[in-house]
């Protein structure tokens, strides 16, 4: 927050006020041209300038709120759990808003500009903070700015101020990842694309660090290397750490996913393995957690023996997998503690 005197002294000196402090960033920003009443939306027209993105026609009758829904409509068929949430956050967006008046809000360098047109400018339509006191609001609004920009121009802050919100949340840098899921989802693009071109464009604006919900598998994946079927089915993936698969009579849990790998409590990286699938959804290779029950498997004590031994053994991480939807699960990777020390750590068991 600024110093007081510095407050007063910019009371004082101009008509207006600047409001920033460290607490406070990522802002909505809108393009301001001297010769012209307007405000529009800078996600927009970087779109449709630098990525080339043509903007589709929206429904909304005028209703800012209304067009910003319009614009993630695709996300139903996409990413259904997600249009859920940003559906939600759309009705909520003005009450978690707090409008100042002869504000002027400081620029905030979280993109990466591509310039304006001449006697244009960039300014800050809209920042947000985190909330630390009862009384505090998400956002706040510059109502000037605000009141010259077009239901279009406004629906496009709010869907950019939601994305950076979730982006934010999983620590993604900058704003650019934001301003441009914004200018997609409002381009004709996204109305030819599938679920693999989506979910690329998602990885890479948000440095593979959000999630993506998978209906049929009721879990959280990463974005971040998650492989689909060309029918949009997830193939392969991470699990998000409070998902869990059921596999018949066992049940696989997540273990903290970081930098796409497992990590356990020790710290130890051991058999880096995502989960993945057959197309029609069943597991076809994936991790076991210590929290599992003794396993028992069987495998021959000499190579010449006929019969085989059974042997019980507590498993830290166990990795299973099979070759189609029929067959049982076969023990690929063991790491096998006894007494607490580690006897065989990711050894292949054939």
């Amino acid at each position: 927050m600024k110093p007081i005197f510095l407050t007063l002294l910019t009371f004082l000196v101009s008509a207006g006020y600047t409001f920033a402090g460290t607490d406070v960033g990522n802002g909505g920003k809108g393009i301001v041209c001297k010769d012209k009443k307007e405000v529009i939306s800078y996600d927009l027209e970087r779109a449709r300038k630098e990525w080339k993105f043509v903007t589709r026609p929206l429904n909304g009758a005028g209703s800012a709120k209304l067009i910003a829904a319009s614009i993630i409509e695709p996300l139903k068929e996409l990413d259904p759990i997600r249009h859920k949430q940003y559906y939600d956050r759309i009705g909520t967006f003005m009450d978690d808003l707090r409008e100042f008046e002869d504000y002027e809000f400081d620029y905030i360098h979280d993109t990466s500009d591509i310039g304006v047109p001449e006697g244009c400018e960039i300014q800050v339509v809209i920042n947000q903070k985190k909330k630390t006191r009862p009384e505090d609001k998400k956002f706040r609004l510059n109502v000037k700015l605000w009141d010259r920009m077009k239901p279009l121009d406004k629906a496009a802050l709010i869907v950019h101020e939601i994305f950076l919100e979730e982006m934010l949340k999983y620590k993604v840098t900058g704003a650019d990842g934001a301003m441009y899921m914004t200018g997609y989802l409002s381009s004709t693009a996204i109305l030819t694309h599938d679920r693999t071109s989506y979910i690329g464009r998602l990885e890479n604006e948000s440095e593979g660090k959000l999630f993506y919900y998978d209906k049929k598998h009721k879990s959280w994946f990463s974005v971040g290397r998650l492989e689909l079927y060309p029918s949009g089915e997830v193939k392969k993936g991470y699990l998000h750490k409070e998902s869990s698969i059921d596999i018949g009579t066992q049940k696989l849990k997540a273990t903290t996913l970081q930098q796409f790998g497992w990590t356990y409590n020790d710290g130890r990286k051991l058999c880096e393995l995502p989960i993945e699938y057959f197309e029609n959804g069943s597991v076809k290779q994936a991790m076991l957690t210590q929290d599992q029950p003794l396993i028992t498997y069987k495998r021959k004590r000499r190579k010449k023996a006929k019969k085989l031994s059974t042997q019980i053994i507590t498993t830290f991480k166990t990795v299973v997998t099979r070759k189609s939807p029929e067959d049982e699960f076969e023990i690929l990777h063991i790491d096998v503690y006894y007494l607490n020390l580690p006897i065989m750590d990711c050894r292949v068991l054939r």
